[in-house]
């Protein structure tokens, strides 16, 4: 791994290669043509049938690094990496497990999940796919590039940028509450640990170049949390 002037000064945190694509002036930056979304196979990940879509009505709590009763999603005993960037996917699908996710990025030639963090819906109602979920993957627990971008920026942004999937199809149906709660502390916390700023922050869902975020993510809502950490 070449040698980098890290952003930001940790002795415990290794270095990554030289960030090269340069950020916008927005507070969050959603990505065009910049990053091609993994697209899941149909045969793998079946999609219900869209039910009713809900406007979203959230209020978001701050994210409290002291609260010692809920799991830490971002502990890992290997070596941490010095994570520029937080990049925020959603899965194109209604309904599917960071377990179909997994078996769909092998049956790719990706060796497992491609993403970071895995964030639920509660769909389908499973063990382990609780509403808010957080699944933390091996390549976290790892500290291991991630192998959820393609195209020309894609090894700027596996190996700089952690990869974060929201279950769902946010131009079909709108995240959930919890979803939306859970994604505010797992980026609030991984920008406390980082100290990534805002401005490196990328949203892109469903593999789209042209609506981004999707018409229900509330994209609004998710820069006014991150403008008031």
């Amino acid at each position: 791994m070449k040698t980098v002037h890290s952003l930001y000064s940790n002795s415990h945190v290794s270095k990554r290669k030289r960030w090269k694509v340069k950020p916008d002036r927005r507070t969050i930056i959603v990505l065009t043509t910049l990053i091609s979304a993994m697209t899941l196979v149909s045969g793998v990940l079946l999609m219900m049938e869209p039910g009713p879509i809900q406007p979203l009505a959230i209020s978001l709590q701050a994210f409290d690094n002291t609260d010692k009763t809920t799991t830490n999603p971002l502990a890992t005993d290997a070596m941490l990496h010095q994570w520029l960037g937080i990049v925020i996917h959603d899965s194109g699908t209604l309904q599917c497990t960071a377990d179909q996710i997994d078996a769909a990025h092998r049956q790719f030639g990706l060796g497992s999940l491609g993403y970071h963090f895995v964030v639920h819906n509660g769909a389908p109602a499973t063990p382990g796919n609780d509403d808010g979920q957080i699944v933390v993957s091996e390549r976290w627990k790892n500290q291991a590039d991630g192998a959820y971008c393609g195209g020309p920026d894609a090894d700027q942004f596996n190996q700089n940028a952690v990869g974060v999937c929201m279950i769902g199809d946010f131009d079909r149906q709108a995240p959930t509450e919890a979803q939306m709660q859970s994604l505010i502390n797992l980026v609030r916390g991984l920008q406390s640990k980082f100290g990534i700023p805002a401005d490196r922050i990328w949203v892109q869902t469903g593999g789209r170049t042209d609506s981004s975020t999707g018409k229900l993510f509330p994209i609004a809502t998710f820069q006014r949390q991150l403008r008031q950490f």
